[in-house]
C-alpha cells in the first residue's frame, strides 16, 4: 500500500507518540521514512539581543534550535533502526511549515504524509492544530493524522 513515509516532527511529546506510531505501520507495510524537522529562518533580532545584552543571542537561538532539531532526528533514527525500518532525516529551514512538509513530500518522493495533529486542549471540539489543517488541505497525497 504506502511505501515511502513523510514524518514532520518536533521534538514534542505528542510528535514523539506518532513517530512510534508511523514506524509500527512503517514496518508492518515494509515501508522507508523520511523524517523531517522545520527551522524557522534565522532572523536578527535588535531587540531581544539588546534584552539579553548579548549581540549574537540570535545566532545562539539557532544554535539552540537547530541542536534541538538534529537531536531528536537522532532519536527518530535510532528508533527507526530498532524497529528495522530504512529512514532518512532530513533538517529544512522555512517560516512555511507546511509548505516545506509539502515541498519535501514531493522531493523524496512520498506516497503518505504522517504527522502528529496538537490541535485544541480543553473543552472544545478536538481540531486539528494549524499546521496540520494547512496540510490536510493542500497536499496531494493521503495524510494521516496521530492524535493522544
Amino acid at each position: 500500500m504506502y511505501k515511502h513515509f513523510l514524518l514532520p516532527t518536533d521534538g514534542s511529546e505528542l510528535s514523539k507518540q506518532a513517530v512510534q506510531s508511523a514506524l509500527s505501520l512503517a514496518k508492518h507495510h515494509a515501508a522507508s521514512v523520511t523524517a523531517m524537522h522545520v527551522l524557522p529562518p534565522a532572523s536578527e533580532d535588535v531587540l531581544a539581543a539588546w534584552v539579553h545584552h548579548d549581540v549574537h543571542h540570535a545566532q545562539r537561538l539557532r544554535e539552540l534550535f537547530s541542536k534541538h532539531a538534529t537531536d531528536h532526528l537522532m532519536w527518530v533514527k535510532a528508533q527507526a533502526k530498532a524497529m528495522r525500518v530504512p529512514c532518512t532525516c532530513e533538517i529544512v529551514e522555512s517560516d512555511e511549515v507546511h509548505t516545506a512538509i509539502l515541498q519535501l513530500a514531493a522531493q523524496a518522493h512520498c506516497d503518505l504524509i504522517f504527522m502528529a495533529a496538537h490541535g485544541r486542549h480543553g473543552n472544545a471540539a478536538q481540531l486539528p492544530g494549524s499546521e496540520a489543517l494547512k496540510v490536510l488541505t493542500h497536499s496531494n497525497i493521503p495524510v494521516l493524522l496521530h492524535k493522544s
